[in-house]
């Protein structure tokens, strides 16, 4: 599991922060200090280490302050450290206004030390948006040196000390793939197969645009031999000699956050002599299919129907019959073979 990265690719984060706040200034008036603690969500970027903090959590209403994370090694459990800095311009020409009256503040300045921790088990829940993440860690803060100032003028600082943070990071996780076979072989017909003996090719292909990228795969095969690497997108298995069924299988796993899933394809495959009848029986329904008649519209008094190439003649009832048996043993195969294979949800066969 790779916490930076999760935090990383996050795209909510729920966090509780509180501080000890302090305002200096020139005015006339005591120093005005206390303690402050609020919850809410950090608008943060996605595949980004930064977050974003509305000023109006520290009474600065309208400003939007940036931090900015980056790895900075391990604590002494091995947990990933990441310092976020703040060195933000405010404009000059807003004014806020605050309990000392309308002030304008130049610069915001600070840092939070932040550790990562794997959350055990993963959580799920509504985001900040109300829609269901996938809640992998927290950070929370490291030492206690976690300050930030804020300077405006008539000599006015106020200064959040003591920080206390502790956010749960959500994302989006969504593995949803499927087994694509490269068959060997096809007819005119539509039907894909795949021969006894044959090398076969297969694919892990994204059912939809997906929100992980570093993903790990390990594939598995039986009633065949694999031809190749099992950890990688595609695979390759060598078929047995004889005709019969394969089970192919890949767990793909999301490396970031550990998160898995696992996906089968059921193949069946022919001897020659099965993949003749595959063939024959696709010539014969294109042939009663197809209007490749010699004489089309016929004469309805017309006893044959005569049918290219061979020029023989058919009766109309004739055809009727041979349409019946195609079907009839058409049927009668894929019952045969159908029923070698153990049906199941998400299983696809050719």
């Amino acid at each position: 599991m790779n916490l930076v990265n999760v935090l990383s690719r996050a795209n909510t984060v729920r966090v509780t922060l509180s501080c000890h706040y302090r305002v200096d200034t020139d005015f006339p008036i005591p120093t005005i200090e206390g303690d402050k603690t609020f919850v809410k969500c950090l608008t943060k970027t996605p595949d980004s280490l930064t977050f974003d903090l509305d000023a109006e959590n520290f009474d600065l209403p309208e400003a939007r302050v940036q931090f900015t994370g980056a790895f900075v090694g391990t604590d002494g459990d091995g947990n990933p450290l990441v310092q976020w800095t703040v060195n933000q311009q405010f404009d000059p020409a807003i004014t806020y206004s605050t309990i000392l009256g309308d002030i304008h503040f130049d610069a915001v300045q600070g840092g939070l030390l932040t550790v990562l921790k794997a959350n055990d088990p993963i959580e799920t829940g509504a985001g900040c948006d109300g829609i269901n993440r996938t809640f992998v860690c927290i950070f929370e803060d490291a030492g206690d040196q976690n300050s930030i100032v804020v300077k405006g003028d008539n000599g006015t600082t106020v200064t959040l000390s003591d920080i206390r943070i502790v956010a749960n990071v959500g994302l989006t996780v969504s593995i949803n793939f499927q087994i694509v076979a490269h068959h060997n072989h096809f007819d005119d017909c539509g039907d894909y197969f795949d021969l006894a003996g044959e090398e076969v090719n297969f694919r892990a292909a994204a059912a939809f645009s997906q929100s992980v990228s570093n993903l790990g795969y390990m594939w598995s095969v039986t009633g065949a031999a694999p031809a190749g690497p099992n950890n990688l997108s595609q695979f390759k298995i060598l078929l047995p000699a004889a005709d019969g069924t394969a089970q192919i299988s890949v767990e793909i796993v999301d490396n970031d956050t550990g998160i898995s899933d696992f996906f089968i394809y059921k193949l069946r495959f022919y001897s020659p002599d099965w993949a003749r009848f595959i063939y024959l029986g696709c010539e014969l329904r294109k042939l009663m299919r197809q209007r490749i008649f010699r004489r089309i519209p016929f004469d309805p008094g017309d006893p044959a129907i005569f049918i290219d190439p061979a020029d023989r003649p058919y009766s109309r009832e004739d055809l009727s019959h041979i349409l019946s048996v195609t079907k009839a043993l058409q049927s009668s195969i894929e019952n045969i073979l159908s029923r070698k294979l153990d049906q199941g949800p998400n299983i696809r066969e050719i």
